[in-house]
């Protein structure tokens, strides 16, 4: 997944002319979301670790199947 920098995000907004104030509650919740998707992975990864053995494969294949669709932008 392609990523982008913050100074260039900030570029974005500028051009369509939405204020810094804007961008920086933007930015702020943008950087508690993700925290929070990575905690949310975490947690994902940790309960497929305490699987049972046999069932643990069948989650990993479940939980990237929710990825991919995430990406291919099902769930937003």
């Amino acid at each position: 997944m392609a990523t982008i920098k913050e100074s260039q995000l900030r570029k974005i907004f500028k051009e369509y002319g939405i204020s810094d104030g804007v961008f920086d509650i933007f930015n702020k919740k943008r950087k508690k979301l993700k925290k929070q998707l990575k905690q949310t992975r975490d947690d994902i990864e940790d309960t497929i670790q305490s699987a049972p053995k046999d069932q643990q494969a069948k989650l990993k294949d479940l939980a990237n199947a929710f990825d991919k669709a995430y990406d291919a932008g099902v769930f937003k």
